[in-house]
């Protein structure tokens, strides 16, 4: 897949990890085990390409690269499913495996039912963002996240929402 796709993955990883960064705090009142999460976004912009990938590039291969991105950012606006095995020291550290030295995050608020965050990453691409997520019950969740990237250049917003259901505890393969 496209070095994009792997970004735009990469910054649904960090959404996630954001909205679950550790904290004091009560623990998120969902149960642990095993979670399908399903999230689209919408991006506006131009994703930032690191300049010095973009110095290794011949005009046909930026072509073809900034196409791959056109595309992959198309399919954001597609249901994105993945399954996370929700351990319950987890849901007390609000710790989801974003694990970015580069980032610090902010609780803004957090009770067992809500959780507003702000985080600001530095390093190749600068990320900035808010992240709301909600239980709706034990059972299932819902969350908004809104994201600005950029590398001085090139800049895009990622607008994602995930709702969350709980399949059961039982993690089976499931690890992560």
């Amino acid at each position: 897949m496209s070095k994009l796709f792997a970004f735009a993955s990469g910054l649904g990883v960090l959404a996630a990890g954001l909205c679950f960064a550790h904290a004091e705090g009560p623990a998120f009142d969902v149960k642990p085990g095993l979670w399908e999460m399903t999230s689209t976004s919408q991006n506006h912009g131009v994703p930032p390409i690191p300049a010095d990938a973009l110095a290794h590039m011949t005009p046909q291969q930026r072509e073809m690269m900034q196409q791959h991105m056109r595309e992959a950012m198309g399919r954001g606006n597609e249901p994105h499913v993945t399954r996370h095995c929700v351990t319950e020291q987890k849901l007390r550290d609000l710790d989801f495996g974003n694990d970015r030295r580069e980032c610090r995050r902010t609780v803004v608020s957090r009770t067992a039912r809500l959780v507003e965050m702000r985080e600001e990453c530095t390093g190749r691409e600068k990320i900035s963002g808010t992240m709301h997520i909600e239980a709706v019950d034990r059972e299932h969740f819902r969350g908004k996240f809104d994201m600005q990237v950029s590398n001085g250049a090139d800049s895009m917003t990622v607008n994602r929402s995930m709702q969350g259901v709980w399949l059961g505890s039982n993690c089976g393969d499931v690890k992560d």
